[in-house]
This record gives C-alpha cells, structure tokens and sequence, in this order.
C-alpha cells in the first residue's frame, strides 16, 4: 500500500531559532479550507518524529493522508516525518478540501505556523453490487 503524505515545510519563529533551545513538541493544525481557525489541533511529543529521512517521491498524494513531513532543519535535504495515526479523528472529518500548518513549540513558546498545506478526505470507492460467477457456454 502506497504511503500518503501531506508535505509542510516548517519554518521556525525567530524565538526558537534565536534561543537555540530544543524543540520539545509540535502541533499540526487542521483547517476547512480558507478558514481562520483551526477546526481541530493534534499536539504530539518531539521524541514521536523520525528525521534525517529520505523525502517523498514527487507526487505522493495528499488524499487521505497518514504522515506528515517537513523539512529537516538539521540535515540538508532531508525530512522530519510524523504518523498521523495517533490523529485518530483525521479519518472522521467530513469528505473534503483541508489544509494544515505545523507549529514547533519548546520552553520559550511556540514558533509561528508554518505553510498551509492542502489535503482531501474522500471515500473509498462503494464495493460493486450484484457480483455473480458464472460459466459461460460449454456446457
């Protein structure tokens, strides 16, 4: 099964980044499209998050997806990626445009949040009706 990802590129506030303090825990934030505030918040542990990983291929979908990453802030070219799986209520939004932001937090507060990046939430295909397994001619 093909992994899905909704891809952010986080960008630092200037009072993480300025204090050099170690990020302790993240927020990403869910978003009706174009909305102002967020719908729903999924705070999870810095210790959760696998970096120094190799990037999605160009063209993962963002369709029902399960790990967000970012860019690596510690390793050029590489990604900071998360399971959503512990976002048990991502598969319960409505089917849909989202969009979502990450925001890294530590002892001196949170940084501002990042880019919003799109996602959908669409049903799997309804299970064909009337199946039948026949013989054909032959007798």
């Amino acid at each position: 099964m093909k992994r899905l990802l909704v891809t952010v590129s986080i960008v630092l506030g200037s009072a993480l980044a300025a204090s050099g303090q170690t990020i302790t825990s993240y927020e990403i934030r869910y978003y009706d499209q174009g909305a102002a505030s967020p719908r729903q918040v999924q705070p999870f542990p810095a210790g959760v998050v696998a970096c120094a990983q190799a990037p999605a291929p160009a063209g993962t979908s963002t369709v029902n997806p399960t790990h967000a990453e970012w860019a690596d802030p510690a390793a050029s070219g590489q990604v900071c990626r998360v399971d959503l799986a512990a976002g048990a209520f991502l598969p319960a939004f409505p089917i849909g445009s989202y969009q979502a932001t990450l925001v890294a937090l530590n002892a001196a507060g949170p940084s501002g949040e990042s880019n919003r990046a799109p996602f959908l939430r669409v049903d799997p295909p309804v299970a064909p009706s009337n199946l039948m397994l026949i013989r054909v001619g032959g007798g």
